[in-house]
């Protein structure tokens, strides 16, 4: 009996990249709605029906949006408003400590409005080569909450503004305490020090984005981290400052 030589279906083997984020596209999409149904969505700061974060709570967090000024060695930075605005507040812990991943939408329309009136910000995303970094989350309050929330962010901006050039090479080489824990400014700031590091040169205009600014302990080892890697200018971006 004569060998039959079996040719390999190339088109199991690879299927087109285009049909793979079709088929996620559809496959979410439906999850969604399927979810919306389930569980209809409600506004988390007002209880409204109908979205995750209304258009009445972002038009209060918008109005409320204000600048205290750049820390030191930021060329500029920017925040959607005051971390004590409840309606904002709700809004991160939502994403923080409920992985309400539903909410990324709303932050996303969020910074949109912010930068159609913000002229300075505007400015610095119409630029060409602009880089953007997140703060790192800790390994292990990742997989405690569910959802790495400045990466998150960082994704969420880099999906508005996809001139930008979105890095995952900020890094912690150690461990860190929470430093909301920490009793005084100068313990905050020696949590940090030289706890991050930048994999790969960095170089060229940053933004580098987290969710709260308190002390500033954390965004300034960051940015510590991506001058020493050779990174020109940087700017700050959070959705909050305390």
């Amino acid at each position: 009996m004569g060998l039959i030589n079996h040719k390999p279906r190339s088109g199991i083997c690879s299927i087109p990249s285009s049909s793979v984020k079709l088929t996620f596209i559809v496959i979410t999409t439906v999850k969604n709605i399927l979810l919306d149904f389930a569980y209809p969505p409600y506004c988390i700061s007002c209880d409204i029906d109908g979205e995750w974060f209304c258009d009445a709570c972002t038009n209060k967090v918008l109005n409320r949006s204000s600048f205290k000024g750049s820390p030191d060695g930021f060329v500029d930075f920017f925040s959607l408003g005051m971390y004590s605005y409840g309606a904002l507040r709700k809004l991160i812990h939502a994403l923080k400590y409920r992985r309400a991943g539903c909410c990324l939408d709303s932050v996303g329309r969020l910074i949109k409005r912010f930068a159609e009136t913000h002229i300075l910000f505007q400015q610095l995303m119409a630029k060409d080569d602009v880089h953007l970094y997140f703060v790192p989350s800790d390994e292990l309050r990742v997989r405690e909450r569910g959802i790495d929330h400045t990466k998150a962010l960082a994704e969420c901006i880099r999906s508005i503004f996809p001139q930008l050039t979105l890095h995952r090479s900020l890094i912690k080489t150690r461990h860190v305490l929470p430093n909301a824990s920490l009793p005084s400014n100068a313990a905050r700031k020696g949590n940090t020090k030289d706890a991050f590091m930048v994999a790969e040169r960095a170089f060229g205009t940053c933004l580098l984005i987290d969710d709260v600014y308190t002390t500033g302990a954390t965004m300034q080892a960051c940015r510590s981290a991506l001058k020493k890697s050779g990174a020109g200018e940087v700017y700050g971006f959070v959705l909050a400052r305390r």
